[in-house]
């Protein structure tokens, strides 16, 4: 395990990660991936939490199908297949991911608050897989959203986007950007990330930041959504509040405190998994 987990992180570092991309801002950046060396994820991958091939886990369409720990985690939290409360707006801005239809202009980002075309928008996996995946769109129109098919989706996108790294060997130019506005916009595993930046005499004058936590946090969105309405079988242990926030995976500590007859009964610390 020790050793998946240390081949993911470095090809992380290469794909996006924060180090060693600054590079390019000095001169010339080289960054080389194989298909070769994803060849421990993938059978770590296909024996222990699929158990079965990326090419058969991509074509699996009813969740009976599914083997490894992925059937566990099926058997163990199925109910919560019919907790289906959520927003039911999505937003996918594009990259890696196609049948998008996004326009940064209809984005209206007032801080603490972030709305899509006037409504609240879920991001992130079960989103994302809403646009290949036939398992994912089946149970959907079933039965909606869920903490159950937002795991199951979150492992479709991880699948689906190591089946789809070929060898890559690209060598950038030294980084220049002249003055103006820009908008660039990419899915991140937790979903829709913005970033809009002014440059002024070759300098930065303004940065703004909309990022997935921020969607799915927002006042009446995705989060809230989530759990109203969500039945509970123990106040003072309330497992389903922590499976259905955990499910949206925010970027931050998720303290929900828990009433119980205008009493409160417990406080869960949720999340926090940056």
């Amino acid at each position: 395990m020790s050793l998946v987990s240390r081949k993911i992180k470095e090809i992380m570092e290469k794909i996006g990660g924060k180090w060693p991309h600054v590079d390019y801002l000095k001169g010339e950046k080289i960054v080389k991936i194989t298909k070769g060396e994803l060849r421990d994820i993938t059978s770590f991958m296909e024996s222990e939490l699929l158990g079965m091939s990326i090419e058969d886990f991509l074509n699996v369409k009813r969740l009976e199908e599914l083997s490894g720990d992925l059937k566990l985690m099926v058997e163990k939290s199925i109910d919560s297949l019919n907790w289906n409360f959520g927003l039911r707006n999505y937003l996918v801005v594009g990259f890696p991911f196609k049948n998008t239809e996004f326009d940064c202009n209809y984005i209206k980002d007032e801080g603490l608050e972030v709305s899509y075309k006037g409504k609240k928008v879920e991001v992130g996996p079960l989103a994302q897989a809403l646009t290949f995946d036939k398992l994912v769109k089946s149970y959907f129109n079933k039965y909606g959203p869920s903490p159950l098919l937002r795991e199951i989706s979150r492992i479709k996108v991880a699948v689906k986007l190591i089946s789809e790294i070929n060898d890559l060997d690209i060598s950038s130019e030294r980084f220049s950007i002249s003055d103006g506005n820009y908008v660039s916009f990419a899915e991140s595993i937790r979903g829709s990330l913005i970033h809009q930046y002014e440059i002024s005499n070759g300098k930065i004058s303004n940065y703004r930041i909309t990022q997935p936590t921020t969607f799915i946090a927002s006042p009446g969105g995705a989060l809230e959504s989530a759990v109203i309405g969500l039945p509970i079988k123990s106040a003072k242990d309330p497992v389903e509040l922590a499976l259905a926030v955990s499910s949206l995976d925010t970027c931050f500590v998720t303290r929900v405190r828990v009433f119980e007859n205008e009493k409160l009964v417990t406080t869960k610390r949720i999340g926090g998994f940056c």
